[in-house]
């Protein structure tokens, strides 16, 4: 069995078999299947080296080296998986993918479908928006004014006692009067 350098270029799928192109070190210019280890696949952007391995010595039966893997990956990612989980990277992004569900990281945004759940703290500098309810067990502490545009329901007591309400209008429902409160000034 002998072997020779090669650059191998953007990898597709013929047939059922990870292809690249490759070009020889001493200028020719093929395709040639991939070897493939399972769990892993990346597709090189660019020219990346390997090794081109003849099969008992016959130059027209070959196989390059570098991982391949089952996959279609995107050309310039690398992607981990096992069965239907994958964990696919590239330049500027990670993405994993689980059971349908996802969570990406890019342009310093973590982005995802799935639940978030945590036994610890979640602590943020910078502000917090929701485009649905926050729901709560416990508390909710703030020690500076506490805004709202629309209704604050509450099946407990709203504690105000560190909360400035000099200008907020509450809506409440009341069997006489006006349906709305306002604090004086």
């Amino acid at each position: 069995m002998s072997s020779r350098r090669i650059e191998l270029d953007e990898l597709k799928k013929e047939d059922g078999k990870v292809v690249g192109a490759a070009n020889g070190l001493a200028g020719e210019d093929f395709d040639t299947e991939i070897y493939q280890i399972y769990g892993l696949s990346v597709n090189p952007k660019g020219k990346n080296e390997s090794v081109l391995i003849e099969i008992n010595g016959d130059p027209d039966n070959f196989v390059a080296l570098p991982p391949g893997g089952d996959k279609d990956t995107k050309s310039g990612t690398t992607t981990l998986y096992y069965d239907n989980t994958e964990i696919i990277l590239d330049e500027n992004s990670i993405q994993i993918k689980v059971e349908g569900k996802f969570l990406n990281i890019k342009d310093g945004v973590l982005d995802t479908d799935l639940d978030i759940k945590t036994s610890g703290k979640i602590s943020a500098e910078k502000d917090i928006k929701s485009e649905s309810k926050v729901i709560a067990k416990g508390n909710i502490e703030s020690d500076a004014n506490v805004k709202a545009q629309g209704n604050v329901n509450a099946q407990g007591d709203v504690e105000t006692s560190k909360t400035s309400l000099n200008t907020h209008i509450h809506g409440v429902t009341h069997p006489y009067g006006s349906p709305f409160t306002t604090v004086p000034q």
